[in-house]
């Protein structure tokens, strides 16, 4: 089977109505859940991250990480060679910046709850928040992009 290679990126809103089940309760995630089956609110468990970067579940083809970036911070600009990378926006209000460009990026769009932004492999991107409530994403990267239990309290901190 052969596939397009995609332009850039894309950006995706979900619609968060799609399920007639009661959403699921489970409680605060703190660590790593990697390699193991794992069932857990996304919504709530998203806005419940306070830490800069948390890695929730890390398994041999796709990692799970809860970012919270605070306002008038970013991700900074980045791209991975290793694979691709799938952001959601949980809570907040973002800017996406994507191409191979910092100065001219060819997508540049404001996101917000409910966005996806694929990111393919070896696309610069950053994600900035402008607003005032911290920007809360989960990021899903295929393969993994950062060590198991990664917990990164704050923009920086390593």
């Amino acid at each position: 089977m052969k596939f397009r290679k995609p332009d850039i990126g894309h950006i995706i809103n979900f619609n968060t109505g799609i399920s007639s089940a009661p959403p699921c309760r489970d409680s605060k995630i703190t660590d790593d859940k990697g390699n193991a089956p794992f069932v857990f609110g996304i919504e709530r468990s998203s806005k419940e991250n306070d830490a800069y970067r948390r890695a929730i579940w890390t398994g041999k083809n796709i990692q799970i990480v809860l970012m919270s970036v605070l306002p008038g911070d970013e991700i900074g600009w980045e791209s991975h060679s290793h694979g691709d990378q799938l952001i959601i926006i949980t809570q907040g209000n973002g800017e996406i910046f994507m191409g191979e460009s910092k100065s001219s990026p060819a997508i540049r769009k404001n996101v917000g709850k409910g966005d996806a932004i694929i990111v393919p492999e070896g696309t610069l991107h950053n994600l900035k928040n402008p607003g005032r409530e911290p920007l809360k994403i989960m990021s899903i990267y295929s393969p993994p992009a950062h060590p198991y239990g990664t917990v990164e309290n704050t923009h920086g901190e390593q």
